[in-house]
């Protein structure tokens, strides 16, 4: 947790110093590098509740390791807080969020998933 404390002091400054989405998505990375899911999802957790935008690529990653550690009411949040930002889901992260919520047998979000899925991409075109 010592490792963790300066960047939660960092979340907490002012507006005008406080790191941006990049900055977010770096420390994500060395987390999920470091296995270090209880930071991770200390980052992740002020990220979607602040609403700050990522770099596109770090969805899918925090996806992944969301899934890999079965937090599907997490993986439910990622995708209303990109939706609600207008960031486009890739495939990569429909990739890993379907199969996380089939094995979880969540129809809920099974069914929220494809459908974003086709509005984003077979209404799209």
């Amino acid at each position: 947790m010592e490792e963790a404390m300066p960047v939660l002091a960092m979340m907490n400054e002012s507006e005008a110093t406080r790191p941006n989405g990049e900055t977010y998505a770096t420390l994500l990375d060395h987390h999920i590098l470091n296995d270090e899911s209880k930071h991770f999802k200390t980052i992740l957790n002020r990220t979607l509740e602040a609403k700050i935008a990522l770099p596109f690529a770090s969805y899918g990653a925090a996806a992944r390791v969301l899934a890999e550690n079965g937090d599907i009411s997490e993986i439910r949040r990622l995708l209303e807080t990109m939706k609600e930002l207008g960031i486009p889901r890739s495939p990569g992260v429909y990739a890993v969020v379907v199969p996380a919520f089939s094995a979880q047998r969540d129809g809920d979000g099974l069914e929220m998933a494809l459908r974003d899925l086709m509005d984003q991409y077979y209404f799209a075109a």
